[in-house]
């Protein structure tokens, strides 16, 4: 690929007392021959910034050409690394010991047989822009992305590029040419083929963009702007009031002889480039440079974020970590006491319940209030039918019932009563006839049985012969009598 050109500079110092911005070629000597374009933005302060940026400038122009016989030949990313090596080395032998490194930018364009190759370190830019009629038809074919801190938390979300224009920490950038550095920096490089008469090529310093936006530049750059030169006057005109030096190299081309077709798979594409664990940063007033040492960027995010919109912002990731962690603690307290609750409350109600229904036990039937006297004294219990017994024929007393928990499948007896031999046996009641009385019914709920009007008579004598018997000191109670006499008690 061949091409015609021609290249415009802007070089404003603006209010700073040194202009620390320098160009390759050197300002107001670039030609249209010329195929190798550099601008750097120094800092450091005093003449240290100044320096760093020519140094650059003069040491990698020189190295590249050397390598680079033909203007228009062949050019590799080896012979970038090699004059950027070259420039590193220049800083080196500047390096006058002082604790506060001077350090600079870099852009760099260089047009090729193949294409153009594109490198930058620190937040100076490389803009490729294809105008249009308008506004909306002008588009930024690439940009290269800054390496400074505002620039990395509004790539991950931190900072909106509204809050990123106005933050304190747009000074810092993450990459940055210094003398006596142990591990140098990587450019990021990008390569395209896709070259057309009127593109744009523009490297500019961060001074130029201060109060620039991309509809700006498109506007500019579009037909409205005018031909090349009155763009520049545009440029110029817009960034005057500009508080930083400001600097901008304009390439137009008018012409490509032989380009190469755009699907031909070229080393298009940026390259990647490692993550460098140095900071420089450029404070204000002085513009010297402060070199900040870590293990990575996203370190120095993290450490740096106590700024006003980072700040902010990690103040708002605190707050609503603060508003989740309140009801959590709550939620596990109140599960806590439940817990407690339930091992020393509930849990042991339940273990005795299933225990006693596991051992097939029921509650104890509490004893009738109503007790006979002489079956307390002598110690006797009223008999229970054996277990299959058959009920009592009509007429005669039925035994008080008495339930008592089975065990080991024995069936409880009467209870048998002793006879002193010197009592004599009590009379016993003479049976109704069966026509006159009516049988009493059996109910499993009730303790004896219902007595009609004559046997309720005769088992009244009874109790009052046993009472007669007992008045006269006698112990012998006959076993009917007393079960007779116990059942009319319960009734």
């Amino acid at each position: 690929m061949k091409y015609k050109l021609n290249v415009y500079g802007i070089w404003e110092q603006g209010p700073r007392e040194k202009q620390e911005d320098s160009m390759f070629p050197a300002y107001g000597k670039a030609a249209a021959e010329d195929r190798l374009f550099i601008l750097c933005d120094g800092m450091g302060g005093h003449s240290a910034g100044e320096v760093a940026s020519r140094t650059v400038c003069e040491a990698m122009g020189a190295s590249i050409l050397s390598r680079c016989t033909s203007v228009e030949g062949g050019f590799t990313d080896d012979d970038f690394r090699a004059g950027l090596a070259d420039a590193f080395d220049a800083l080196d032998e500047h390096d006058n010991g002082a604790a506060k490194k001077m350090g600079t930018t870099l852009t760099f364009l260089k047009l090729h047989d193949r294409g153009a190759t594109i490198a930058h370190i620190g937040d100076s830019r490389v803009y490729h822009i294809r105008p249009g009629r308008g506004v909306d038809d002008t588009a930024i074919l690439f940009q290269t992305e800054d390496h400074s801190l505002v620039n990395d938390l509004v790539r991950v979300g931190e900072l909106t590029r509204e809050e990123a224009k106005v933050s304190k920490q747009k000074n810092i950038i993450t990459r940055a040419m210094q003398p006596g550095m142990e591990r140098r920096p990587k450019a990021d490089i990008y390569h395209t083929h896709d070259i057309r008469p009127g593109d744009y090529f523009m490297l500019c310093s961060d001074g130029i963009l201060e109060q620039m936006e991309d509809d700006n530049l498109k506007y500019i750059f579009s037909a409205k702007g005018g031909d090349a030169a009155n763009k520049v006057d545009m440029l110029i005109k817009v960034t005057r009031e500009n508080h930083d030096n400001h600097s901008a190299i304009l390439v137009y081309i008018t012409d490509v002889v032989d380009p190469l077709p755009v699907d031909v798979p070229a080393s298009a594409g940026r390259r990647a480039a490692a993550v460098e664990p140095l900071m420089a940063q450029v404070e204000e007033g002085t513009g010297s440079v402060r070199s900040v040492r870590a293990d990575d960027r996203a370190r120095n995010i993290g450490q740096r974020q106590s700024g006003s919109a980072a700040g902010g912002s990690d103040d708002l990731r605190r707050k609503s970590s603060r508003r989740l962690l309140v009801p959590m603690l709550v939620a596990v307290a109140v599960a806590a006491i439940v817990s407690v609750g339930y091992y020393l409350y509930i849990r042991p109600g339940e273990s005795a319940a299933t225990a006693k229904t596991e051992a097939g036990q029921t509650p104890a039937t509490p004893p009738s209030p109503k007790t006979d006297p002489g079956s307390v004294r002598h110690g006797s219990a009223p008999a229970s039918p054996a277990a299959g017994q058959t009920p009592p024929a009509a007429g005669q007393p039925a035994p008080a019932q008495e339930t008592q928990p089975a065990q080991d499948n024995e069936t409880p007896s009467a209870t048998t009563q002793e006879h002193d031999s010197d009592s004599e046996p009590q009379s016993q009641p003479e049976p109704q006839s069966q026509t006159a009385q009516t049988p009493a019914v059996q109910q499993p709920a009730q303790s004896g049985v219902v007595l009609n009007d004559s046997q309720r008579a005769a088992a009244e004598e009874v109790v009052q012969s046993q009472r007669s018997s007992d008045d006269d000191g006698s112990d012998v109670v006959d076993s009917d009598s007393q079960r007779l006499h116990e059942n009319i008690t319960k009734k």
